[in-house]
């Protein structure tokens, strides 16, 4: 029979509204209807209280989903003593709920049953129940104790997940299986206890119990999920169990306290960011069974100082020890049939790979053996010791970002044979000030040169078949050289533009000026229209004078029209440039302006005085000069 609430009256049976906010069911009624009394808190009749408590009788032995769903001011229910199932969202979101007391013949509580009632502290269940459905209890906020019945067999995925009160919680003998998102979430819980009967944990079981610090795993546990402890901040110590084959991806990432873990005998196989940013870190004894490292699988571990890859293992992934500022070495037992190592660095087993070298190597400059024809991914990523890295002649390829982040190289030749600059391989080289390309180079990909704040010029041929949308992304000058017998040739026998400062643009500016390098047909060319269309759309004007500067460095290449347009722009704004250009010593900027004649009577008179004013010598020298030569000999009162 469904109840339905209207003018303080309830339809089909005579349930009533009492003046103190309580519902009262009457005797003889036995089922409630799915979401009876859904939002009665919004009732619009005046004379109707919001309710805050519901008595239900015993007669009653049927509760539908979601019968009292959102009743957000109902504080206390007592629940018929013959009710054997509280079925799915029956409760969900009684913000208010503080107080319902189960009967003991409940054997069951539905799914969401109670999931979002904020207010709940404490719920007694009985002796008797055996299911807990999936989110039952979820984001019950300030629950802060829960005692499961012995009776209890089974516990739906995400239960308990975000009750930030939780603090503790002992699981019953019997249950077999911790479900996926458990306990997530639950910031305050500190101890949990597993039975021996435990055999399974569950994807993000404990996932972001920032306060566990100890956990320990029965030894009948033979799987441990994705993610099953990660965010957990605080653990400190974890056992796995002699059975145990693998630890799934991101099962320990974040736990930034765990100093060490004693892996058994029986594991075979570490998965991708297993133990990701596990600052604390510090050894990992690898089995001898060992056959797989995961990607990143100890990416962000800051301290971890050794390890010792074992014979049996045949597979380490991409970036698996990038970000470990500590590790200085990598051995690898010496019956390996796939690894090998010298000084230290990895290799494959014929060295023709170089697949890491350990961010905390001591070295500040390294010579890659000449057997050496590929540099993996990520191989050098992060070398911050690194000065100066020569690379061997008979190298073809370098992987993905291999050399980002190497802080203080400053000088690389590639090698002739390298026809590809991979994704980011150069990135994050801030102190990169020469780089040179082979003439052969086909291909540049995106982000080669992102944030190499130092790399002030490059060089490439014109025979560049392809280069990704956002290529030229971190870099300032660009060349392009006709043929290989250009090199160290003037600019007058080069196409060549500034870009801009890319921390100024937004991602679409900064994709347009990197479009305006155009590869077709086998060859590279400026498209000089759309790169001028954008410069005057820039709004720094010191911005566009040094691009403007680079262009007149050209005549020859000039068009009569780009020509007029940039003197224009200089003519116009010489009284705003020239300051900055004293202020910045900018001898090109300032030869540019003069050699054109761009600059006023009453501006070269302050830009003098500026000049003096400032002590810059060389500058004030070319002013006088600029101004004897426009208005004849002046008595100089100034020294140099």
């Amino acid at each position: 029979m469904i109840l339905l609430m209207e003018k303080g009256r309830a339809e089909n049976y005579s349930g009533t509204l009492c003046p103190d906010s309580q519902v009262e069911i009457p005797d003889g009624v036995q089922q409630i209807g799915s979401r009876a009394f859904f939002r009665m808190r919004e009732h619009n009749v005046s004379d109707v209280p919001r309710f805050r408590s519901i008595r239900i009788p015993d007669s009653v032995r049927g509760i539908a989903a979601e019968a009292f769903y959102r009743c957000e001011a109902l504080e206390t229910v007592q629940l018929p003593s013959g009710l054997t199932q509280i079925e799915p969202g029956t409760f969900r979101l009684c913000r208010n709920l503080r107080e319902i007391l189960l009967p003991a013949s409940i054997r069951e509580i539905g799914k969401q049953a109670f999931a979002g009632c904020t207010h709940l502290e404490s719920i007694l269940l009985p002796e008797g129940l055996e299911r807990i459905g999936e989110s039952a209890f979820a984001d019950c906020q300030n629950i802060r104790q829960i005692k499961l019945p012995q009776t209890l067999t089974q516990m739906g995925p995400g239960a308990f997940a975000n009750c930030a009160a939780l603090q503790e919680l002992d699981v019953p003998e019997g249950i077999a299986a911790i479900s996926d998102n458990l306990l997530e979430g639950c910031v305050s819980l500190q101890a949990i206890t597993l039975p021996q009967s435990i055999r399974h944990i569950g994807m993000t079981a404990f996932a972001n119990c920032q306060s566990l610090t100890t956990v320990h795993l029965p030894d009948g546990v033979q799987q441990i999920g994705l993610g099953a402890f990660s965010k957990c901040y605080s653990l400190r110590r974890i056992n796995l169990p002699a059975g145990l084959e693998r630890i799934e991806e991101q099962t320990f990432l974040g736990c930034v306290m765990l100093t060490a873990i004693d892996l058994p005998a029986s594991m075979h196989t570490i998965s991708d960011m297993a133990f990701k940013s596990c600052d604390a870190l510090t050894h990992v004894l690898l089995p001898d069974k060992m056959s797989k490292l995961g990607r990143w699988a100890f990416d962000g571990c800051h301290n971890l100082c050794h390890i010792e890859l074992p014979g049996q293992l045949i597979q380490v992934g991409e970036g698996v020890f990038i970000r470990c500022e500590q590790l200085a070495h990598l051995d690898v037992h010496p019956e390996n049939p796939v690894f090998a190592s010298r000084d230290g660095v990895l290799f494959d087993k014929h060295f023709e790979r170089l697949l890491i070298f350990p961010e905390g190597h001591p070295a500040i400059h390294y010579t890659v053996p000449e057997t050496v024809r590929e540099i993996a991914a990520h191989a050098f990523k992060g070398c911050r010791h690194l000065t100066r890295l020569d690379l061997p002649s008979g190298l073809k390829a370098l992987g993905p970002w291999a050399l980002t982040g190497c802080t203080q190289l400053r000088q690389l030749v590639i090698p002739a044979l390298v026809r590809c600059l991979s994704e980011g391989v150069f990135s994050g080289c801030s102190q990169l000030e020469t780089l040179v390309l082979p003439d052969g180079l086909e291909f540049i990909a995106d982000k080669v040169f992102a944030d190499c704040k130092s790399l002030r010029r490059l060089t490439i041929s014109a025979q560049l078949q392809k280069a990704d949308e956002r290529a030229w992304v971190g870099l300032r000058l660009l060349e392009i050289r006709s043929s290989p017998a250009d090199a160290g040739a003037s600019d007058e026998a080069c196409e060549v533009i500034l870009f801009p400062d890319w921390t100024r643009l937004t991602y679409e500016e900064a994709s347009e000026f990197c479009q305006c390098v155009r590869t077709q047909g086998g060859r590279v060319t400026i498209d000089f229209a759309r790169y001028d269309q954008l410069w005057s759309q820039l709004e720094r004007l010191q911005e566009r004078f040094a691009m403007a500067v680079v262009q007149l460095r050209c005549l020859s290449r000039l068009t009569a029209a780009r020509l007029c347009l940039y003197l224009d722009f200089m003519r116009t704004h010489a009284d705003q440039l020239l300051p900055v250009v004293i202020d910045h010593q900018d001898l090109e900027g300032c030869q540019t302006l003069l050699e054109h004649k761009l600059i006023q009577e009453s501006v070269l008179e302050k830009a003098i005085e500026q000049a003096n004013d400032s002590h810059h010598a060389e500058i004030l020298m070319r002013l006088l000069q600029y101004q004897h030569q426009t208005r004849g000999v002046q008595s100089c009162r100034y020294e140099f």
